[in-house]
């Protein structure tokens, strides 16, 4: 059995298992604590909704942070108010002006409140006849249809490139009863447009790179008992050293597709033990950088 997780981000409001399988890696458990500790008291948002921006390089956890927070948030919602989720994250950014970008952001949503059943048809009408105009006023009559039914409501953004869409996206989210979480792989993004949105400000969330420690680290939150094959913290923090020698440094993603791996190669070879060899000799084989 491997026991770490399947490829792809966690989501623990869907998938409650996924809850326990946040590793304390990448700067990232810093990053969520930010998070609760920016909405321990969440009543704020009925007078003013915000943005969280995430940032971090490609494959660095981003989008699972995004939902372990909008999970947490789920749970403690201000009082006599409940929570809805919208996940747009698995939406690609099409080709096309940020217009046309941000006007299908608004389709989709449109659709997913249709299945969603907190609205009635005629509330929903008038949400759609906001299609096609401008979105400031389209997310004004959402927010008030949410202020009426007591609703807090979090759109999970697909990832942004640019700093204009994310910087309109801030100002959209300040209508109450929103809170919008948006993500983007580029750094000089994330300042620019937080710089651009002074006047509300995003909390800025970041997720890193992996340091030489977390490696043991992540094995250890996975296999606490040590069952499987023995593998050294001193193994592990040279894992990471090695690879962190290259243009870039490792991700948690990368670390998990390396450690399923191993895992498998040493079951289908009766190993007890992974010294660094082995972990060179794995990656030889499979043309994984290290």
């Amino acid at each position: 059995m491997i026991p770490f997780p399947e490829l792809g981000p966690l989501c623990p409001w869907e998938t409650p298992d996924h809850a326990d399988r946040y590793a304390a890696v990448d700067h990232a458990q810093h990053a969520f604590e930010e998070f609760q500790g920016h909405f321990a008291d969440c009543s704020p948002l009925l007078a003013k909704g915000r943005m969280v921006l995430v940032s971090g390089g490609s494959k660095c956890g981003k989008t699972s942070l995004i939902h372990r927070c909008a999970h947490w948030l789920r749970d403690h919602p201000p009082a006599d108010h409940r929570p809805m989720i919208i996940d747009l994250t698995r939406d690609h950014a099409k080709a096309g002006s940020i217009d046309d970008r941000m006007g299908e952001v608004w389709k989709r949503l449109l659709r997913e409140l249709k299945f969603s059943g907190i609205f009635e048809k005629e509330e929903l009408g008038l949400l759609g006849e906001e299609t096609g105009g401008p979105l400031a006023l389209a997310y004004e009559t959402l927010s008030r249809l949410l202020q009426q039914k007591k609703w807090i409501f979090m759109l999970l953004l697909p990832q942004s490139t640019v700093p204009e869409e994310l910087v309109r996206y801030g100002g959209l989210a300040a209508e109450r009863n929103l809170l919008f979480f948006a993500e983007t792989s580029y750094e000089d993004v994330a300042e620019t447009s937080a710089r651009q949105l002074y006047a509300a400000p995003p909390l800025r969330l970041r997720v890193g790179t992996l340091g030489a420690e977390d490696g043991w680290a992540y094995l250890s939150h996975f296999v606490p008992d040590g069952s499987g094959p023995t593998v050294s913290e001193e193994t592990m923090r040279k894992v990471i050293q090695e690879r962190n020698l290259g243009v870039q440094p490792m991700t948690v993603t990368e670390l998990q597709r390396l450690m399923r791996g191993i895992w498998s190669y040493a079951a289908e070879h009766g190993r007890t033990d992974l010294t660094f060899d082995d972990f060179k000799t794995y990656a030889y084989r499979t043309a994984e950088y290290l």
